[in-house]
């Protein structure tokens, strides 16, 4: 199962006007629906830096704590705090290593 799965996202993209638009939607609200917003903000370079972050913090590295495209609102950011990130105002805990992998996913497909 995938982390997009398992967190009930899916990613989509549409092409207007020859620009590609990359889309991540939640099948539930509540959680999902917070994880989609905050990935659709994410473009390559940002992800790219959450990722690299994380493995810093994995590695017990310095990093960068708070992260938060410009794109999205601060009710959206990011916080890395070990072992987890803290997603959103909603105050969400998710492991490092699986917000990662999430994240690795959404960067994939914004490469594909």
């Amino acid at each position: 199962m995938t982390k997009r799965e398992q967190f009930n996202l899916s990613f989509s993209k549409a092409i207007i006007d020859g620009i590609v638009f990359y889309f991540c939607n939640a099948t539930q609200t509540g959680s999902p629906q917070t994880f989609a917003t905050i990935l659709e903000g994410y473009d390559k370079f940002y992800a790219e830096d959450l990722i690299e972050a994380i493995d810093s913090a994995q590695a017990g590295q310095y990093y960068v704590d708070y992260h938060h495209p410009d794109s999205l609102t601060d009710d959206f950011g990011i916080t890395i705090v070990p072992p987890n990130v803290v997603v959103s105002s909603h105050n969400y805990q998710i492991p490092l290593q699986v917000w990662k992998e999430l994240m690795q996913e959404w960067l994939n497909f914004l490469k594909s």
